[in-house]
């Protein structure tokens, strides 16, 4: 049900994106054995892949030094989610190590899940994992929006889209006449036999209560980005501009599957945020409803997935 692959590969970022670094941290705790992991496992594995490369030479006891102090911080970084996700954390620290805790309820099987929808790297097959993210990211925008409010899935990765169906200029003349706006009549802008889902992949709206019209309310789109390269799809709004002549301007939501936090709690590559509107680990956890994620056929597979992910285990050093 999950295969893993290069989980001995350390991680390639940057390293101010530390972010990164503790959800490896928390990958290979997932994967290892009931006894954690320590700073010391952590450092054997950057320095069996090669990654600490001074040792020996005349900078060897500094290069040592700043690496110990690199993983603390990380640890310490990974300490902070303790606080911040409380009960829907599944890891502890016991003894300067960190394990998966024992007793695992619904809530963190949930962090679990995004967690590895985090991870795509380590990951051999990523299909149920770009599919069930996106429909969290339904799920968290239903609970977030009032009770009112539209949302819908959009893309086509998750097979929950009941509404949005068949071609692309299909689904934009639905979706047009939803929200009554006007599809564009530039040429072109619809190609035959485009099935996909135009860079959207959640919408929803907040019409007034026993309101007919329908003009000038709320409208958000956006798109589910599991990837690393999830900078460059925070375009939604952009795409939607070349399909309809929009007389209200969209808020741009971005869903990410990452703990791109700080120690502090704070946005650590706030400097490519561009979106209005942002839903990540954090906020997502807070949203999700554990029996809602894991409805339905999809919501079955990926809770497989996670059990089975939690089941594997993979020696360190």
């Amino acid at each position: 049900m999950i295969e893993f692959k290069l989980l001995e590969r350390t991680p390639t970022h940057a390293l101010d994106k530390s972010h990164h670094f503790c959800d490896y941290i928390e990958l290979i705790v997932l994967c290892d054995s009931d006894d954690g992991i320590s700073v010391s496992d952590v450092y054997d594995r950057f320095l069996e892949d090669e990654r600490i490369q001074e040792i020996g030479s005349d900078d060897g006891a500094e290069c040592n030094e700043k690496w110990i102090y690199r993983i603390e911080s990380w640890f310490s970084e990974v300490k902070s989610r303790t606080i911040a996700y409380g009960d829907h954390y599944p890891f502890e620290f016991l003894d300067k190590r960190i394990k998966l805790k024992e007793n695992l309820n619904e809530n963190h099987l949930v962090y679990l899940g995004l967690l590895l929808c985090s991870s795509l790297t380590y990951l051999e097959k990523t299909d149920i994992f770009t599919s069930a993210f996106e429909y969290i990211s339904f799920c968290a925008t239903k609970n977030y929006l009032p009770r009112i409010a539209e949302v819908h899935i959009f893309g086509v990765s998750s097979k929950n889209n009941h509404r949005y169906t068949g071609s692309l200029e299909s689904k934009i003349k639905k979706f047009a006449k939803d929200i009554n706006e006007t599809v564009s009549t530039k040429p072109n802008v619809f190609r035959d036999r485009d099935n996909g889902d135009g860079g959207l992949d959640i919408v929803a709206w907040l019409p007034f209560d026993s309101d007919t019209n329908l003009d000038k309310k709320q409208l958000l789109v956006g798109q589910s980005a599991s990837g690393l390269n999830w900078k460059d799809k925070q375009g939604s709004v952009d795409r939607l501009k070349n399909y309809l002549h929009l007389t209200t301007p969209p808020l741009n939501v971005l869903y990410v599957p990452f703990d791109f936090r700080d120690s502090g709690r704070q946005f650590s590559e706030n400097f490519l945020i561009t979106s209005d509107l942002v839903f990540d680990r954090h906020r997502l956890i807070k949203l999700l409803n554990p029996e809602m994620v894991f409805s339905g056929e999809l919501g079955d597979k990926f809770k497989l997935c996670i059990q089975a992910a939690i089941d594997f285990e993979e020696s360190i050093v």
